[in-house]
């Protein structure tokens, strides 16, 4: 991608590592790069969310959306804008505008242009179960764990391990009544945790499973 090359290291490492998106700095179908004063608004943006100025972050952040849009900027850029608004949106407490945000990021990043690296994308899906679950979506949450999960197997070997991802579709399967679901899941994410070394959340996604499956009719293995 042609942004981070231009953000200042420390942004472009919070850039990195939460938002964006790779694509060929070559690429003769790319729109013309983003003018520097769009570039620097963009900056401004990062920084704020960074700071924790939420108003003016969202502020600065929907101008660049705007500015991105109006010159066709590539959809792996735009989505990335848009899951950094998300991110300060829901720390806003404004979950839906949260959501629609995310709608969006994943919308186009799904573009066949889009090219999205895998991990930005499964961490797209995560953060948009993650909302859904705090807003009691709990059938689209189950959906987007899913997702998330069907793309562990892309990722390296340290990411691809996830035990939170499993004990979270647990949970939201177990609001669904898919006690079976949530059973297994919760195993999974029980043998993760003891990967991981970390015994206490192994235990605590065992007991997930049992009460699981005790919903389930298993009685026996639940005990």
């Amino acid at each position: 991608m042609r942004l981070p090359p231009r953000l200042p290291p420390p942004l472009l490492a919070c850039f990195a590592s939460t938002v964006l998106f790779c694509a060929p700095l070559s690429d003769p179908a790319l729109a013309a790069p983003p003018s520097a004063d769009a570039q620097a608004t963009l900056r401004r943006g990062v920084q704020a969310a960074s700071a924790g100025l939420l108003p003016s972050a969202d502020a600065l952040l929907t101008t660049s959306i705007g500015e991105w849009k109006r010159t066709s900027q590539p959809p792996n850029e735009l989505s990335a804008i848009y899951k950094v608004r998300s991110t300060v949106r829901k720390e806003q407490g404004q979950l839906q505008p949260a959501l629609a945000d995310l709608d969006e990021a994943v919308a186009l990043a799904s573009a066949p242009s889009a090219q999205p690296d895998a991990a930005e994308l499964q961490r797209t899906y995560l953060q948009r179960a993650r909302i859904e679950a705090a807003l009691e979506r709990w059938k689209e949450a189950e959906a987007d764990y899913g997702r998330a999960i069907a793309l562990l197997d892309q990722l390296d070997a340290i990411e691809s391990t996830n035990p939170y991802v499993y004990a979270e579709r647990s949970a939201a399967r177990s609001r669904l009544g898919l006690f079976e679901g949530a059973a297994d899941d919760a195993l999974t994410a029980s043998e993760d945790f003891r990967t991981i070394g970390d015994k206490l959340r192994s235990l605590l996604a065992s007991a997930d499973a049992s009460l699981a499956l005790y919903g389930a009719g298993d009685v026996d293995e639940a005990v």
